[in-house]
């Protein structure tokens, strides 16, 4: 190996190693998005169940006051 290429890998690997550095951290922070995506999507469908049980009760309700009453 001659010393020009020693100096060419000698230079490469604080460059490889910045480099996964970075793709780790930007994994990282994709991750922790991702998960609070996740609860704010997980607390909006809670809240979806809970109003189409209210409708599913209000219809049930109307429902029965069409089949009763007449």
């Amino acid at each position: 190996m001659t010393e020009a290429w020693a100096i060419v890998i000698a230079a490469s690997i604080p460059v490889l190693a910045t480099g996964i550095g970075w793709v780790i951290r930007l994994i990282t922070t994709l991750a922790r998005t991702n998960r609070d995506d996740h609860n704010k999507v997980m607390e909006e469908m809670k809240v979806l169940t809970k109003s189409v049980k209210k409708v599913g009760k209000k219809l049930d309700k109307h429902i029965d006051w069409h089949a009763y009453e007449k």
